[in-house]
């Protein structure tokens, strides 16, 4: 009877060919050029879900989505291990990770320090090398893969409703398994830009099983906020974007105003945000180009909207 209604779609697409700047390029004297040298693999699973019924005048209607993504990149040009992206973000900066563009990654992973904890005696910080040992210094051959901007999920719902001549409806949409390389602090402006969580869980004496090391020994250490510790953090989040509520007037009562449909509503918008983040807005999306999707710079939030509205037909 038209109540429920499902969509399953499974999906594996290679991109070919992408455009890659190589070089040098002795045998044509360039520094650089562009070639077709970089393909990548998109897979995953749509699923799409609705259900619509009625309770006497009430008339709702449910509906929700739910996708995969697995992306990875499966060749780049043979004179190429790897395409380095953005790091800072601005200029001077000396952060070490970066955005990049690797066989057997995401597009545009973060390639950083990889923390082993913070040892409990001096609050000094640890780190995984190239080769997984726990040591207390690293150097650039010790960059690695510590997150994605990419989601491996992404979801979203609706709910209507209408009864006697209301209608409410809610809409939402979230993601799960991205990070974000958060840019709110930097270790050459360390009484600025600094999110209180760096101060409140560190380390402040021996014992203490802090999530931070002793602040007053990193401040200036680029290699530590290049770290996932320091400076990547969970993407996740869901939000209510949309949440409204509405009145349709009855037809006999707009006979002697000659309108043929009167509804007003109040909305609200971008209200509500469930997250883990501490920046902004975890839907952040980058700042300049595909290389930098997940840096996060303190860009704007999406404002939140009370909206009240009047709809009139004639």
């Amino acid at each position: 009877r038209d109540r429920l209604t499902v969509g399953i779609d499974w999906y594996k697409k290679t991109t070919k060919d992408l455009l890659v700047e190589i070089g040098p390029v002795p045998e044509i004297g360039v520094a650089s050029t562009w070639a077709n040298a970089g393909n990548v693999l998109n897979s995953g699973l749509e699923l799409e879900l609705g259900w619509k019924d009625s309770i006497g005048d009430l008339h709702y209607s449910i509906n929700g989505n739910f996708s995969t993504l697995h992306n990875e990149v499966m060749a780049l040009h043979s004179t190429l291990s790897r395409i380095e992206g953005t790091g800072g973000g601005v200029s001077g900066l000396n952060y070490k990770i970066r955005t990049a563009f690797e066989p057997g990654y995401p597009i545009w992973y973060f390639r950083g320090i990889k923390s082993a904890g913070i040892n409990p005696e001096d609050g000094m910080p640890r780190y995984y090398n190239a080769d997984g040992e726990i040591v207390t210094s690293v150097s650039e051959a010790d960059l690695q893969y510590i997150g994605k901007a990419l989601p491996d999920v992404t979801y979203g719902f609706t709910i209507s409703l209408e009864y006697k001549g209301f209608d409410f409806i809610v809409f939402g949409n979230g993601v799960a398994g991205n990070q974000i390389f958060s840019l709110l602090y930097s270790a050459d402006r360390t009484r600025s830009n600094t999110l209180n969580t760096y101060w409140r869980n560190s380390w402040k004496q021996p014992g203490d099983n802090a999530m931070y090391p002793n602040l007053k020994n990193v401040k200036s250490d680029w290699w530590y906020w290049s770290s996932d510790a320091a400076s990547i953090f969970d993407g996740s989040y869901f939000k209510i974007d949309q949440i409204q509520l509405g009145y349709t007037l009855p037809q006999s009562a707009l006979k002697a105003i000659r309108f043929s449909n009167i509804r007003v509503f109040a909305s609200l918008e971008n209200f509500f945000t469930f997250s883990k983040y501490l920046g902004y807005d975890p839907s952040i999306a980058g700042y300049e180009s595909t290389y930098t999707r997940g840096v996060d710079v303190a860009s704007y939030a999406l404002a939140k909207k009370i909206m009240f509205g009047v709809n009139l037909s004639f």
